[in-house]
């Protein structure tokens, strides 16, 4: 990935376990068995589907910053989501009978009005997870001490206009 604005001050970046490469292998294997129109496409996707799914792996990634997380993927129809932390409610970890077959999970990154953004395959999930609401918390923390400098000046300033008004009230 080229070093842009999107992953300026980097802080860490999830690794995605192979395995995956197998799971979206099989889950477009199920998906044609389940389409009969697809049925004859089988061997063939047995024979190529999984050098495809190794390059839509190798467009995979998703980096932690300072103030989002960015993902990137797609081989054919790229896409490219920046979810900013503060935005973040919730990130949740997904398995299933299939997904712990092949020892991988999911994450789901949650956030208020809009739909979660999955993420299939990340090595180390709770991990990752744990690092993003760290970093979440902390530029909230950040966020609301800020808050709490500007009502305080505010307020400052008020009262300082509000004696400025009543020494002029009594020179009058």
């Amino acid at each position: 990935m080229p070093d842009d604005y999107t992953n300026q001050g980097q802080i860490a970046q999830a690794d995605f376990d192979k395995k995956v490469i197998i799971y979206w292998w099989l889950q477009a294997v199920g998906l044609m068995l389940s389409t009969v129109i697809l049925i004859p496409f089988i061997p063939f996707w047995l024979v190529i589907g999984y050098f495809f799914h190794q390059k839509q792996f190798d467009h995979l990634s998703c980096v932690l910053t300072d103030r989002s997380i960015n993902i990137r993927s797609g081989l054919i129809f790229k896409k490219q989501q920046n979810i900013p932390l503060d935005e973040i409610t919730d990130l949740s970890i997904m398995g299933g009978p299939f997904l712990d077959s092949l020892g991988i999970s999911k994450i789901s990154i949650e956030t208020a009005g809009s739909t979660p953004f999955p993420l299939t395959g990340v090595a180390n999930a709770e991990k990752f997870r744990d690092v993003v609401l760290q970093h979440r918390d902390q530029g909230m923390q950040q966020q609301f001490t800020v808050v709490r400098i500007v009502q305080h000046v505010t307020l400052m300033q008020m009262q300082q206009q509000m004696m400025d008004h009543v020494i002029f009230q009594q020179q009058a």
